[in-house]
């Protein structure tokens, strides 16, 4: 429930948060059965896969190698991708607890941000779906209206999500005590510590246990 004053800032992230599933994985698999790479390619992006879920791989770089295997595409292409995710694929849906809440938030006219590391043109397609203006995400290169297959900017991950709201919130002249955020992982901590009104949605034993200690609300 809401007790907050209106005419907050709400900040959301994507993955396992606003959707239960995550988008990158998806991602992964559509460049390596539906992309333009070669057989050297697609294996470079496999063993990137499997050392990122080792933990041998660190966000950025993957995220580097997901966008080498997207050049040459149109990022309305791959954002209409990631709209027929919201149709086809009940992982990638929107949580109704999510949905009821972002109503509520609109209702007393908080601004809300989608905050994610995930791939900027995957992350507009939500904003898109759910009528949110405002959206930072890991940035693609674009030339000449296709993807050069280079990032842009900073990858928004573990504590550069909470640096990129500080400076934003900051630039903006706007009370980080009056913030909302909603998030699911360990690595968002330093997001949900940030904020005045911290949300932890669906999380693991450990952010679970972060949360109680600290009386943050929890969403299943």
């Amino acid at each position: 429930m809401i007790t907050s004053a209106p005419g907050a800032t709400v900040v959301l992230d994507l993955d396992g948060t606003l959707v239960p599933g995550d988008t990158q994985r998806h991602l992964f698999l559509h460049c390596l059965t539906r992309g333009r790479l070669g057989l050297g390619g697609r294996l470079v992006l496999l063993l990137g896969g499997c050392g990122h879920l080792l933990g041998l791989v660190g966000n950025r770089p993957i995220k580097a190698l997901l966008a080498r295997a997207l050049a040459g595409r149109e990022p309305a292409a791959l954002e209409q991708t990631a709209a027929r995710w919201l149709a086809e694929r009940p992982a990638l849906r929107v949580r109704p607890a999510l949905r009821a809440r972002l109503a509520e938030h609109r209702r007393r006219g908080d601004a809300l941000l989608l905050l994610s590391a995930s791939l900027e043109p995957v992350v507009r397609a939500y904003a898109r779906h759910l009528g949110i203006a405002r959206v930072l995400a890991t940035g693609l290169e674009v030339r000449n209206g296709r993807l050069t297959g280079g990032l842009v900017g900073v990858c928004p991950h573990g504590v550069e999500k909470a640096r990129l709201l500080r400076g934003l919130m900051r630039r903006e002249g706007l009370d980080l005590d009056h913030c909302w955020a909603y998030a699911d992982g360990w690595s968002d901590r330093s997001l949900l510590a940030l904020v005045g009104h911290p949300v932890v949605v669906g999380p693991g034993a450990r952010l679970a246990r972060l949360a109680r200690r600290h009386g943050w609300e929890t969403l299943p």
